[in-house]
């Protein structure tokens, strides 16, 4: 069901989301199916309501975990995971949280290792997308990780033409690599990290990465009140 009075918020994360009902904070392949309806959302950059959780399966293989909002940790203790992301660039979910998004059945997990990542630097690792035939290089792991982004069927298959139509020939997803995740669980039982999508005119693409969450990108949902200031339409 489409939400009514829904609205972009641009500023820093912790200003920002005590404003947004909380359910109605969109995920990453929502705002991408309303990207073909509302061009002007093409220049913007959004935090999601998506969380990207990483830890490792007794201690060895690195794993992600794509969550919704609902078991978002984040979104749950927004001023303490707030602090760790700024200061230490993760964020430690309890262990009542971490069995939320574990066990939540909309969670998407896949090994690290499956995603083919190639490696920006020791913290980020990517996949690129090509948007003319993004299913013949990509295998079945990071084919779930995108449809989870970007949407499934029909809906993909409009996001892929529009791109084009606009030049971009190819768009990436960044993630964690597996030797950051597995150097910082060793003494803990996970992190958290935010999720996002980059405007169209810059490496346009989706993260499940993000800890500078005092940059300028917007939420998108319906405000608590609708005298809410700082608006981006």
């Amino acid at each position: 069901m489409a939400l009514k009075n829904i609205t972009n918020i641009q500023g820093d994360l912790k200003e920002i989301f005590p404003k947004f009902k909380i359910p109605t904070i969109q995920h990453s392949d929502e705002i991408s199916k309303d990207r073909l309806d509302d061009k002007t959302l093409i220049d913007e950059y959004f935090y999601t309501a998506d969380h990207g959780f990483y830890d490792k399966i007794q201690g060895k293989k690195a794993m992600l975990h794509l969550g919704r909002c609902h078991t978002n940790p984040i979104f749950k203790h927004i001023e303490e995971a707030y602090n760790q992301l700024i200061n230490n660039h993760n964020y430690l979910p309890s262990e009542e949280d971490i069995e939320s998004i574990l066990d939540d059945k909309s969670t998407l997990t896949t090994e690290l290792s499956a995603l083919n990542l190639e490696i920006i630097n020791d913290e980020y690792g990517c996949f690129k997308v090509n948007t003319s035939n993004p299913f013949k290089e990509l295998n079945s792991e990071q084919i779930k990780v995108l449809e989870r982004a970007f949407g499934r069927g029909q809906y993909f298959q409009e996001h892929l033409i529009h791109l084009r139509q606009l030049f971009i020939d190819k768009i990436d997803l960044i993630f964690l690599t597996e030797n950051y995740v597995e150097k910082h669980t060793e003494n803990n039982k996970g992190i958290s990290r935010v999720c996002g999508l980059r405007s169209f005119l810059y490496l346009p693409g989706f993260f499940a990465s993000g800890h500078l969450i005092n940059s300028e990108y917007c939420l998108r949902g319906c405000l608590k009140s609708p005298k809410a200031t700082t608006q981006k339409k």
